[in-house]
């Protein structure tokens, strides 16, 4: 499965839990692109650029805790009217 299909099957979840939830998604498929970009962020630039860089299971699960909270955050800031 690639990307491209992974952001499909996120944006598709998007738009059908969004509005269970009472949150307005204007665009599920730029934010199933922006909960990915929260993942790769820093620490795949730091990566690329550092070929020693590490992060610990610690780092990482501290990392994908604080991505989904932003990103939950961020989306429910609209709730739909």
């Amino acid at each position: 499965m690639g990307p491209n299909r992974l952001a499909e099957i996120v944006a598709e979840y998007l738009s059908e839990r969004a509005p269970r939830d009472g949150v307005a998604i204007q665009n599920p498929s730029a934010a199933a692109l922006s909960f990915f970009a929260l993942f790769r962020g820093p620490h795949q630039y730091k990566a690329i650029w550092d070929e020693g860089y590490e992060l610990s299971d610690d780092d990482l699960r501290a990392h994908v805790t604080e991505s989904v909270r932003f990103f939950l955050h961020g989306v429910g800031a609209k709730t739909a009217s």
